[in-house]
Order: C-alpha cells, then sequence, then structure tokens
C-alpha cells in the first residue's frame, strides 16, 4: 500500500515540489511586493485564482524568495476560514499579529502599541491575555508559542492598555504609526482562503483591513477566487466595485500550462500505483489523462482523484490482486469527483444488477428504450458546458464505447475487470466482488499453484461456487494471455478431471455443454504453445490424469473436421499427419469403449459413435448399433442413454421413448419387434424402455409404416450436439 505524506488539498511546502513551473512567477511577484512595501504608505495587492488553482502553493514560492532577501518585510500569515464568527476573525487576526511582533525584539515597540489597539477592536478582554499566549478568538485552533507568555511582555500590556483606557482609536492608531515609522521595517499580512469565507465575513474581513489600511508600511496580500468574493460582497449588499476601492494591486495567478497539469496528473496517479501496475499501465493512464484534460484542469481537482483513486485502490485490493480495472477505477472516480451526476447515472442507468453475463447490455433492444437512455445521458451532459461536457462525453465513451456503436464488450474488457463487463460493473460501485463472479484473488491462486493435487482442489472450489459457465469464461480472460507450459498443463487437466467426475456422478444425460465449453478452451490454451510436441503431451497429460478420453476425442475429432471443413484453411493446432496418427488412436480406443460394459452408462457414448461414424464411416457404427438387437439389456441401456442425451432434464425424470429418437438409430421393422418381445430379467427402467420401444415397433409393423435405418447422410444430423462438434 502506497501512503501519500501530503493531503491533496495542502499546499506545497518547499520549492522543488513546484510542479507547474510558476517559480519563475513567484519570483518576480516577490520582488514587486517586497520594493511596493517599502515606503511609508500602506498597500493591498490581491492574487486572484480560482479555487484549486495552487494559491496558497504559489505563495509558498513567494515566500521563499522573500525569506532570500537581505532587506525583507516581516510576514503574518492569517487565515480567517479557520474562524466562525466576525468577533473570532478580528480577534484571531490580532492574535496572529501579536505573536509575530512579539517575537521581533525590533518590533516590540510597535508590539507594545498594537495591543491597546487589539483591545479596542475586539472588546475581548484584556490584551495582556494576548501577551500571555492566549488565543482571544475564544477558538483553539492557533496557539502562540510558549515563550510569549513572557511575564515582562504582559505587565508591559497591561500598562499600555491602562493608560490607553481613556484615549480614541485615532490617538491609539496615530501611536502605532509613529511606532512604525520609527522601527522602518515593513509588514507584510498574507490572508489566505479569502473565498472560502460565509459572505458575512468576507465583508468583516475587508472592513477590518480597511480598518488598518492607513498604518504606514502595514501592507497585505489578499489571496482570493475573485468571482466567488464578488458574489459574497453582492450578497451582503456591496457592488462589485467595493473591491477595487479595497485592492490597489491585483494579478491573476498564471494559468497552469495543459501539458504540466497533464504531467502533474500522470505522477500523482502513477504514484498511487505498484511497481508492476505502473509499467503495464503506463501507457493507458497517459490517454486516460489526456481524455480527461478537461475535467484536470486545477492542482486541487488532480490531486482530490488521485488521492481518492488510491485510497479506493486498497479496496479492490484482495491478497495483492486487483479486482477491478485501475484505470477505469480512476475515470469513475473522476465522474464521481468532478461530475457526480453523470456518475449517478451509469451508476442507476447502465448497471446489470442482479445476472450474470459475459458482457454488458450497454442498451436495452427496444428501440424506443434505447432512444430514451440516449436522451437521458444528453440531458445530464447538457447541465455541463463547454471544455468540461466534451471531456465528459470523452469520459463515458472510455468508459463504456459500445453505448454510442452498440458494440458489446469483448473478452478482453471482461478478463481485464472492464466496467464495461456485467461480471465486474456492479462491483465498482458496491467495493466488492460480485458474488456470481470468481475474484482476480480467487483466479490467480489456480494460475499459481504449485502442484496438480492444489490446482485440482482449487478448481474444483470454483466450480462448486461459480458454476460451470462461470467459471470456464472466467478463467479462460485470466490466462488469455499465458503461455508458460506449466501452467497451462496444469489447468488443462484440472479442468478435464473436474469434467470427468460431473459425467461420472450425473451418468447419461449429463448436460455436455461444459464438455465442448471445455475442449475449445484446451485448443485456446494449445495454441499458445509454439511447440507442437509440448502441445501433443499436455494434451496426452490431460487425458492421462483424468481418464477423460471422450474429451480427448472431441478435441482431435473437432479439430479434423474443421481442417475438412474449410479445406484446411483453418489452423489446426496439430499438422494433418499428427491429426491423423492421433485420430486412429482415438478410434480404436473408442471401439474399446463400445464393447466395455460400462459402455451404456458413457454420458458421451453418442459422441463417441458420431466421432467414429465420420472417422471409419456410418457402416461400421451402424454395424455396432445392430448387434446391440441381441443383447436386450446393452439395447435397453443404449436406448436409455440416447433419451437421456435428447431430452437433457431430471435425471430421476420418468423416460418415454419416442419415434423420433429411436427412428435415429434403428430401422422401425420386425427385427427390432423381434427384439423386444422379452423383458425377462431386466431391471424396471430397462424393461419400461424396452416394452415402449416394442410398442412403437409394433404400431408401425400393424400398419404397415416400418422405417428403414438411417441413412449415411442422415446419421451425423440426427445425433445431438454433433453436427458442428461444437
Amino acid at each position: 500500500m502506497i501512503i501519500n505524506s501530503r493531503s491533496y488539498d495542502a499546499p506545497i511546502s518547499k520549492k522543488r515540489e513546484d510542479e507547474l513551473a510558476r517559480s519563475p512567477f513567484a519570483e518576480r511577484f516577490a520582488r514587486l511586493v517586497t520594493s511596493f512595501s517599502g515606503g511609508d504608505r500602506s498597500n493591498i495587492f490581491a492574487l486572484y485564482g480560482e479555487w484549486g488553482s495552487g494559491k496558497t502553493s504559489t505563495w509558498t514560492l513567494i515566500r521563499v524568495e522573500i525569506d532570500r532577501m537581505d532587506t525583507k518585510p516581516l510576514i503574518v500569515e492569517f487565515s480567517p476560514w479557520a474562524y466562525s464568527s466576525y468577533d473570532q476573525v478580528v480577534g484571531g487576526f490580532f492574535h496572529e499579529l501579536l505573536v509575530v511582533l512579539r517575537h521581533e525584539p525590533a518590533m516590540m515597540l510597535v508590539f507594545q502599541k498594537m495591543a491597546p489597539v487589539a483591545h479596542f477592536l475586539t472588546g475581548l478582554g484584556s490584551a495582556a491575555l494576548m501577551a500571555a499566549g492566549a488565543d482571544p478568538s475564544g477558538t483553539t485552533a492557533i496557539l502562540a508559542p510558549a515563550a510569549i507568555a513572557a511575564g515582562a511582555a504582559a505587565k508591559v500590556i497591561a500598562k499600555e492598555a491602562k493608560a490607553a483606557a481613556d484615549r480614541s482609536l485615532t490617538e491609539l492608531r496615530a501611536d502605532v504609526a509613529k511606532a512604525l515609522i520609527k522601527v522602518k521595517r515593513p509588514i507584510l499580512i498574507l490572508v489566505d482562503d479569502v473565498d472560502r469565507l460565509p459572505p458575512a465575513q468576507v465583508t468583516a474581513l475587508f472592513q477590518l483591513v480597511r480598518v488598518n489600511a492607513s498604518l504606514p508600511l502595514v501592507n497585505y496580500l489578499l489571496l482570493m477566487d475573485r468571482e466567488m468574493v464578488e458574489g459574497a460582497l453582492e450578497e451582503q449588499g456591496f457592488a462589485k466595485s467595493y473591491l477595487e476601492k479595497i485592492v490597489q494591486f491585483g494579478i491573476d495567478l498564471p494559468r497552469a500550462a495543459s501539458e504540466d497539469l497533464h504531467a502533474m496528473a500522470i505522477r500523482r496517479v502513477m504514484h498511487e500505483l505498484e511497481v508492476e501496475e505502473k509499467t503495464r499501465l503506463k501507457d493507458r493512464f497517459e490517454q486516460a489523462t489526456k481524455t480527461a484534460a478537461g475535467l484536470l484542469d486545477t492542482p486541487r481537482a488532480i490531486g482530490q482523484v488521485a488521492e481518492s483513486f488510491g485510497f479506493l485502490l486498497e479496496f479492490f485490493r484482495n491478497d495483492k490482486v486487483l479486482e477491478v480495472d485501475p484505470v477505469d477505477l480512476f475515470l469513475l472516480e473522476l465522474l464521481r469527483c468532478r461530475a457526480p451526476r453523470l456518475y449517478a447515472f451509469i451508476r442507476d442507468e447502465m448497471g446489470s444488477y442482479g445476472s450474470w453475463d459475459a458482457v454488458l447490455p450497454y442498451l436495452p433492444k427496444d428501440e424506443k428504450a434505447k432512444n430514451k437512455r440516449k436522451e437521458r445521458l444528453e440531458s445530464v451532459l447538457d447541465q455541463y458546458v463547454g471544455v468540461m461536457r466534451k471531456a465528459l462525453q470523452d469520459v463515458f465513451d472510455a468508459l463504456l464505447p459500445g453505448f454510442v456503436s452498440g458494440a458489446e464488450s469483448s473478452q478482453d474488457d471482461f478478463a481485464e475487470c472492464r466496467l464495461c463487463s456485467s461480471a465486474h460493473f456492479r462491483n465498482y460501485f458496491e467495493l466488492t466482488v460480485p458474488r456470481e463472479h470468481p475474484s482476480q484473488a480467487e483466479l490467480e491462486s489456480v494460475v499459481v499453484s504449485q502442484t496438480q493435487r492444489v490446482t485440482n482442489s482449487r478448481v474444483l472450489a470454483l466450480i462448486d461456487r461459480y458454476g460451470w459457465d462461470i467459471t470456464i469464461s472466467a478463467l479462460q480472460a485470466k490466462v488469455r494471455r499465458e503461455t508458460t507450459v506449466g501452467v497451462i498443463g496444469a489447468l488443462t487437466s484440472s479442468l478435464w478431471i473436474a469434467d470427468r467426475r460431473r459425467l461420472e456422478g450425473t451418468g447419461p444425460g449429463a448436460a455436455l455443454l461444459p464438455t465442448s465449453g471445455i475442449g475449445v478452451l484446451t485448443v485456446s490454451f494449445l495454441r499458445r504453445i509454439n511447440d507442437i510436441k509440448k502441445r501433443e503431451q499436455i494434451l496426452r497429460d490431460a487425458w492421462t490424469e483424468s481418464g477423460h478420453f471422450g474429451l480427448f476425442y472431441r478435441v482431435v475429432a473437432a479439430e479434423q473436421y474443421e481442417a475438412r471443413r474449410t479445406e484446411q484453411q483453418y489452423e489446426s493446432i496439430f499438422p494433418p499427419d499428427t491429426l491423423k496418427r492421433l485420430r486412429r488412436e482415438a478410434v480404436g480406443v473408442a471401439k474399446k469403449v463400445f464393447d466395455s460394459n460400462g459402455a451404456m452408462q458413457n454420458p458421451m457414448l453418442t459422441w463417441l459413435l458420431a466421432y467414429n461414424s465420420q472417422a471409419e464411416g456410418p457402416d461400421a457404427v451402424f454395424s455396432w448399433i445392430r448387434s446391440l438387437l441381441a443383447d436386450r439389456s446393452r439395447l435397453a441401456g443404449f436406448l436409455c442413454n440416447v433419451i437421456r442425451l435428447n431430452r437433457q432434464g431430471d435425471p430421476e425424470e420418468k423416460l418415454e421413448l419416442n419415434l423420433g429418437v429411436l427412428a435415429s438409430y434403428f430401422a422401425i421393422d420386425a427385427s427390432l419387434l423381434a427384439a423386444t418381445e422379452d423383458t425377462a430379467g431386466l431391471s424396471e427402467e430397462y424393461a419400461m424402455v424396452i416394452q415402449q420401444a416394442h410398442a412403437i415397433a409394433l404400431a408401425a409393423t400393424t400398419k404397415g409404416q416400418t422405417t428403414a435405418a438411417p441413412s449415411v447422410g442422415e446419421f451425423p444430423k440426427l445425433l445431438p450436439f454433433v453436427p458442428d462438434l461444437m
């Protein structure tokens, strides 16, 4: 975790922290202020700049330059924002002034003469309290140093206050003026945060400044947002011109160059990232900050968003793994800070809450609803103007690129936990990992597993918790660029093992779409391995460790099928000679499976038949199917298998054989009728299915509606899931 040592709202404290190249301006401004402050007159300077533009930081640079001068004014810094009422503002002003004067031996005479004036204007009690170090405002925002509590100083001030009890303010001010002229050292009073004051306190502050403006050698530098202060004065019944009567020399803070703001934004944002993230995301953050330049227009805006972004990053770090895309999080947080209405629109209008999907449906399918959503977006954006509106549109398009184009988010969006992937969308707003989707930490734990056993257990845990579809999609996205043989091999074997257990646990009728999905994923994994021999080894290892021959055959058959279908334009994971060798091997193993005792309980039995039909021609497969007529038990097992495969329903549901399923594999004729006459020795389920087959055959033969066995062209098409080999 990276912690920034300085709050985004804190001004810089050293010249080397100047990120906006304002030091040359500060040097000239300091020279002018000190030269104009050297006479007997009083001057009021103003440095104008909007909120967050860096006025206080520029003052830091100005003071650095003043402190380097041989002849320089005594500086008093006062922030009226720390006080909550007129009396506190006045008291706080004199408190800060007296504290500074007290610590300058050469200014002791001014200190002594100023205290009665402070006592007169504040009406807060004995000025000796000030000399003793108490804050006359009654606040604890500012405490004088312990040295100010010197007893001698308190006695002197008490004596001055007593002598001044019967004198007018004019007389007291005259004493201060004489002391200032005698000492001949100018005073520069910096008043910051004027624009943060409530309107009533703004006028109070200016009245205080005017009261003391005629004192020689006392100068003021006011830092403020001019428009905001003028607005506050108007609210109190003063014309805008009132400010001109107060300020003699006003100057606008130079606007920061766009390239300096961009560089500042990059530095601040990159500071919040870990080393690996900086390397991986540098280019994307460069583009993101350029896109959002109209919103990152002040140092405060940059600091606020960067600091808030860094804070939120820690919400999404799970065992050092980020659960969101950092660039999207930055842009979204930028909207939350700078354009909350647009942020709320994205949160409330674009969410895909309550359901998981691979991609975010940007727009409703209904054309009217689609147009209404676009109109609502425009109405939100129209609340902003100029450069800011353009920047907001650009940021919105970067976060949700398909909103305008209508395109769905991509696999890469899903893999990178982008906002535009509905699997991750709600995560950005709930500050947690969506319940429907594995966390990045869970996925990472699979990738970094040290042993096959650990990988197996973690993959199975994901499947148990999130289901097959989500787990396969999530793992595919997670390792989409993985090329390490060990990682790919371990993950492939684990998925095969999990699928074999699933099929065995369910038996015939088990859903084969997950198997198909793992086959596709296996092919995509193997494509990342350049060495053909290593590809084959990974495939064989997965078969050996899982015992999942059906999946092995499915991968080999599908690759060969695609290559033939596209006349070798399809780029297979194996060259033709390797595919032929693997296919011959698979055909031989499949024949052994067909003749085994457990063949009728194999959920992939019909797939294997289809693969062998394509490899050897349908005659060999038809021959095996016809052989079932001589064994009622195997015939019944086969029929139960194909019924469940076609139905894909509840395995406990009563089996019902229909003519369509039966005719997909057998001729409906006297041979079938004879083979299904007897049910002796069969289980209840087997007997029921044989009876159903017999009834279908009897009805067909009685009515003279017998059918021949499926033709060579028809047979593969009648096998579910086989035509495109998924």
